[in-house]
């Protein structure tokens, strides 16, 4: 198998966005991605509805973080705000975007975030998701550690590209947009086998080999054992994992993962259909 027969055909990259751009790193690499693929990249940035219902309640508040002032929450004011935000990022993209001559397009939606993305998935090859309230989820007190199987190091797991790999054809696709990423971004890309014999392992490690071939990205493999989904989650959490890339294919346990990573996990996730 050479690289040519496994070059994964990706023509549009969705970006999905529901909060200010605290942060660069996220629209960063899908600019990256798309520099690399040289494919368009639309970015979604959502105005979360549930902003405007709370507003609507007699007792919803706000702090002021300068003066620490009390106000009522003002449906126009958060109207005004995220018209704010979604000027910001525009500006940021026509900045970002112009070194690297990537074509990009802003679409500015309201409603609720999973419901919007599904929404414009049709006709994109790679959906990048981050939901920032993964940064402010609380954290349970005595919550059992798990321990890393496979071969990867501490050194190697931080800020690194995963791939729940399975060897089907989306599986491959996720793979190859994975090591894409990991080569834009200058990351190693540790491939995860969840929930397989150590036979089928060795079996999926070589095809995933041959379909790596003569691309220059470090890997490593970890072969996990069948796991709970929130043991996963618990899994890619205690590996500082920088990004996570999995194939959707539309069953229940793929959208379920879905929203579970994204409500748990504090990186990225990047779906491939």
């Amino acid at each position: 198998m050479n690289e040519e027969n496994h070059q994964s055909p990706i023509n549009r990259i969705l970006i999905a966005l529901d909060a200010p751009l605290q942060d660069l790193e996220l629209l960063e690499m899908a600019i990256s991605l798309a520099a690399h693929r040289q494919v368009e990249l639309v970015t979604l940035f959502i105005e979360d509805l549930d902003l405007f219902h709370l507003a609507s309640l007699p007792f919803a508040q706000e702090i002021d973080r300068h003066s620490a002032k009390e106000r009522k929450l003002d449906s126009l004011q958060i109207a005004r705000t995220l018209r704010a935000q979604a000027r910001e990022i525009a500006t940021v993209l026509e900045r970002l975007t112009k070194q690297p001559q990537v074509s990009h397009s802003l679409k500015v939606v309201r409603g609720k975030y999973m419901s919007e993305v599904l929404s414009a998935v049709t006709g994109m090859d790679v959906v990048i998701l981050h939901k920032e309230i993964g940064s402010y989820k609380k954290r349970l007190r005595n919550r059992p550690e798990v321990v890393m199987p496979g071969h990867v190091r501490t050194a190697h797991k931080h800020n690194a590209v995963w791939v729940i790999y399975s060897g089907s054809a989306g599986g491959d696709r996720a793979l190859l947009t994975a090591c894409d990423i990991a080569l834009a971004e200058n990351r190693d890309l540790v491939i995860m086998l969840q929930g397989v014999t150590t036979e089928v392992a060795g079996k999926l490690r070589q095809r995933a080999d041959a379909i790596l071939t003569n691309r220059s990205v470090k890997v490593l493999y970890t072969l996990v054992p069948e796991a709970n989904d929130e043991g996963l989650v618990r899994l890619l959490e205690n590996s500082a994992c920088g990004l996570v890339v999995m194939h959707r294919n539309g069953s229940p346990r793929s959208e379920k993962l879905t929203s579970l990573f994204l409500r748990e996990l504090e990186c990225p996730v990047v779906l491939v259909p």
